[in-house]
């Protein structure tokens, strides 16, 4: 099993904000897909038992934070963020974006000597958006050209929006996985605040929690674009 900091995992999920932004976006309840009451409803808990109720919290944090991360590495964003890149132009007519699902796209620009600035703006009407997938095409025929970081995008990506509901499959999966970590700290006795600190790799659940496997493997496995 690999360990981590849940907070670094967590943080690191939410991408390049401030980390002052991201810690309050994390205590602010943003990366609440599974509660302690969703925990424990699935534990067999009694809700009027809150003697575990630290623990409990801290563990299905610590397997939203690692879900998060590894959904991240494989291009899925779990909550709604604005995402700003820049990529080489290689004569072609898509652009593959590095997160998906795509929720939007708030510009465009195409800039041999990286001057993004109005002039360097596509029309909206000059491309379109494959959001599930990520790939952002040209509907005018002209190539993204050849060049270092020429083309800047910024696009909003992520499956659950606002305080939107996350979708079933998801919310299941971590609900196993945070399961799966709770037998575990029983086993081994930790304290509460070093139960957070679990982190299952990608093939860790693939292999030893197959039926989370089969929930997460939407969002945690890379899609393959050709």
């Amino acid at each position: 099993m690999v360990l981590a900091r849940a907070w670094d995992v967590a943080l690191d999920s939410l991408g390049a904000v401030s980390r002052t932004t991201r810690l309050a976006l994390l205590w602010s309840g943003r990366m609440v897909i599974v509660t302690k009451d969703d925990l424990k409803l699935h534990l067999g808990i009694p809700s009027k038992d809150t003697t575990k109720d630290d623990r409990l919290e801290a563990i299905a944090y610590g397997a939203t934070a690692s879900v998060a991360q590894l959904a991240r590495d494989a291009g899925v964003v779990l909550v709604e963020e604005e995402v700003t890149e820049r990529y080489d132009g290689e004569d072609s007519e898509r652009i593959i974006l590095t997160y998906r699902p795509v929720l939007s796209v708030t510009g465009v620009w195409v800039s041999d000597n990286r001057v993004f600035d109005d002039d360097a703006k596509v029309d909206a009407t000059r491309y379109v958006v494959y959001d599930r997938i990520g790939i952002l095409r040209r509907a005018d025929g002209v190539e993204f050209s050849a060049g270092i970081q020429n083309v800047k995008v910024t696009y909003k990506a992520g499956l659950i929006q606002g305080q939107g509901t996350p979708p079933a499959d998801l919310k299941t999966g971590i609900t196993m996985l945070a399961a799966a970590i709770w037998g575990q700290a029983g086993k081994e006795g930790l304290a509460s605040e070093k139960i957070g600190d679990y982190s299952y790799s990608l093939q860790e659940i693939k292999t030893e929690m197959p039926g989370a496997f089969s929930f997460l493997s939407p969002y945690i496995n890379r899609l393959v674009v050709r």
